[in-house]
C-alpha cells in the first residue's frame, strides 16, 4: 500500500486479465467475468439468466495484525442490492477519485475462528446452526437479512468468554440474547475500530426487529417442548409466536434452559420430622 501509487483502475484492469486468462469453471453453469468500479464480478448463468455471482476484490497488503499475518486496504463494496451496485458502479466509474479504501484484517478473523474450533468443535457446529436459523429466517422473510459474519462474531463472542461450553449452552445464550444482538453498533472491526461490523442493523424497522424477535420465540418454545426422539432440525423452521399480552413469560426470558435427558433416574428419599405443636406421624 501506497498513498500515492496506488491506482484503482489499474488494480481492477490487472485483476480482470489474470481472471480472464487463468479462472477455470468449476461448475456446468456459462460465466461472465465484468469489471466494477469496485471488484470483479464472475457471473453463473444457466442459459444467460445469472443464478448466483462472485465478486473479486483487488486488495494491497497494509500492515500486520497481532498473529503477524497481513492486513490489507481493499476498496469499500458499496451496501446496495445487487441491481442498485450495478448502477451506482456504473456511475463512478468515470471517477476514479471517489473509490474508498477501507482497511480490513480477514486473516485475523480465521485465525482467532480456527483456534476457537481446535479447542472445542462445539464453536464451528454452533455457527453453522445458527447460520441454517439465519438462512430459514431469509427464506421466510426477505426483509429480514441478518448477515452471517455478524452473528459469527457474536457466537465467537461466547466461546471466548467460555471456551469449554457445550453446543446446546452456545445455541441457548444466542437465542436468548437476540433482542441486544439486535442492538446496532456494539462489534468493532478488526482492523478499524471507528467501524463496526454490526452497524447494518440500525437499518432496521421496529417491525422488523419485532419478527425476529418472534421468530426467535418460537425457537426457544420448541426447544423447551423438545422431546428426546424429535427432529432437532424442526426447531430451527421458521415460525413467527405473538405473545397474547407483555404479561406472557417463559423460562428462557429469566434465562432458564430446559434440557431433559431421561437416560439420567433419581430417587427422593424423605422423612417427615415433627414440628413442634404437631403432632408426629
Amino acid at each position: 500500500w501506497a498513498e500515492q501509487l496506488h491506482n484503482p483502475a489499474k488494480a481492477l484492469l490487472d485483476l480482470e486479465t489474470r481472471l480472464n486468462h487463468n479462472f477455470k469453471n468449476p461448475t456446468n453453469y456459462q460465466t461472465e467475468i465484468s469489471q466494477q468500479s469496485h471488484c470483479i464480478t464472475i457471473s453463473f448463468m444457466d442459459n444467460w439468466k445469472e443464478i448466483f455471482w462472485v465478486d473479486i476484490v483487488p486488495a494491497y497488503i497494509s500492515g500486520h495484525n497481532e498473529f503477524n499475518l497481513d492486513t490489507y486496504k481493499v476498496p469499500e463494496i458499496i451496501n446496495l442490492s445487487r441491481k442498485k451496485r450495478i448502477t451506482k458502479y456504473e456511475e463512478l466509474k468515470t471517477s476514479w477519485n471517489d473509490i474508498w479504501w477501507i482497511k480490513t484484517d480477514p486473516r485475523g478473523y480465521i485465525e482467532v475462528a480456527k483456534e476457537l474450533n481446535e479447542f472445542n468443535k462445539d464453536f464451528r457446529k454452533t455457527v453453522k446452526l445458527v447460520k441454517k436459523w439465519k438462512l430459514n429466517l431469509y427464506k421466510k422473510d426477505e426483509s429480514l437479512k441478518l448477515k452471517s459474519f455478524h452473528l459469527e462474531q457474536v457466537v465467537t463472542k461466547y466461546f471466548q468468554e467460555n471456551r469449554s461450553q457445550t453446543i446446546f449452552d452456545a445455541i441457548f445464550d444466542f437465542f436468548v440474547n437476540i433482542p441486544n444482538i439486535l442492538r446496532p453498533n456494539q462489534i468493532p472491526d478488526r482492523a478499524d475500530h471507528d467501524k463496526f461490523i454490526d452497524d447494518y442493523i440500525v437499518k432496521f424497522s421496529k417491525e422488523q426487529i419485532q419478527k425476529i424477535i418472534e421468530a426467535r420465540d418460537d425457537l426457544l418454545i420448541k426447544l423447551e417442548n423438545l422431546k428426546w426422539n424429535d427432529d432437532i432440525w424442526k426447531i430451527f423452521e421458521i415460525d413467527f409466536y405473538k405473545r397474547v399480552s407483555k404479561s406472557e413469560k417463559f423460562l428462557f426470558d429469566q434465562k432458564i434452559p430446559i434440557l431433559l435427558n431421561p437416560e439420567y433416574k433419581f430417587e427422593i428419599y424423605w422423612k417427615a420430622l415433627q414440628w413442634n405443636g404437631f403432632q408426629d406421624n
